[in-house]
């Protein structure tokens, strides 16, 4: 394997978010754990990529976007595909957390917590 290539079997996750800053941050991140990443700025490049046929270990969903919002991305998962889906959301109300779960989501992060929280300690 070369320098930077990744394994045939890492995790593939695809990372859905309008704020190109945070997807570029967790691609980072996931990568320096070993996932491969596929990145989609809007719910329409995510559904795109997904009517190809690429088919992500998990997703990581913004809830909020233009055009096409998380809750359409995930019930259009929901019902073709076995997918996991993990919603983000800068949102504090539990409505919004307790209608992504309801909605199918398998987990959600809260971004006002913070991303720290969500990556918890870092082993060596």
């Amino acid at each position: 394997m070369k320098g930077n290539e990744l394994p045939l079997s890492c995790p593939s996750i695809l990372v859905v978010d309008d704020d190109q800053d945070l997807v570029n941050l967790l691609e980072r991140i996931l990568k320096q754990e070993s996932y491969q990443v596929t990145k989609a700025y809007d719910g329409n490049s995510a559904l795109a990529l997904l009517e190809k046929g690429y088919r992500p270990d998990l997703i990581v969903l913004d809830i909020i976007m233009p055009s096409v919002d998380g809750f359409e991305v995930l019930d259009f998962v929901r019902y073709r595909y076995d997918i996991p889906v993990i919603m983000l959301t800068a949102k504090r109300d539990l409505t919004t957390l307790s209608d992504a779960l309801a909605g199918g989501a398998d987990d959600y992060i809260n971004l006002s917590v913070g991303l720290n929280f969500w990556l918890g300690p870092r082993q060596s």
